[in-house]
């Protein structure tokens, strides 16, 4: 009987033992991407981030220019369908631009729907650089934000969440 108490607890301190490792790898796995996070964000400064069809006629989007709240100039397209009865508010991602999502913007202008297909900062033609986290913009339209869905691809779309 004494045996398989001692096993018991042995058992229980292994496991103890193991959950503890465990928790000390996951902190300090969590303090290491803290520590490189801005590193590992890429940037793109490539010469053709500019690439891509910025007048395309299937779209006929009317260029829109947003400010946000320290003056950099933001530049959107809107795309507008006329039995919409919601607008998707899209993100290109973060290797590209707005003239390079034409594919997405049709699919949702099609679904139907209008679509303010917004770039982020240093991408495309808006001014100013991403790494600034003043993210709050004073649009020109009304836009109703029940009526408005949010459609991006990933990072830095997060930022999205501030709008």
């Amino acid at each position: 009987m004494e045996s398989s108490g001692k096993r018991i607890r042995d058992l229980l301190n292994r496991t103890a033992m193991f959950l503890f490792y465990l928790f000390v790898a996951y902190v300090l796995l969590l303090l290491v991407v803290r520590l490189f996070e801005r590193r590992m964000i890429f940037f793109p400064d490539y010469p053709s981030r500019l690439e891509g069809e910025w007048h395309p006629r299937a779209l006929a989007p009317e260029d829109v220019w947003l400010t946000a709240s320290d003056g950099t100039k933001l530049h959107a397209w809107w795309i507008s369908h006329p039995a919409a009865k919601f607008t998707f508010l899209a993100f290109h991602g973060n290797a590209s631009n707005i003239a390079n999502r034409e594919p997405t913007y049709e699919f949702l202008r099609d679904t139907p729907a209008n679509v303010l297909a917004l770039e982020y900062r240093g991408y495309g033609h808006s001014e100013g650089n991403l790494a600034k986290r003043v993210f709050i913009l004073t649009p020109t339209q009304h836009i109703s934000s029940s009526s408005t869905q949010n459609v991006s691809t990933p990072s830095p779309s997060s930022l999205s969440a501030n709008l």
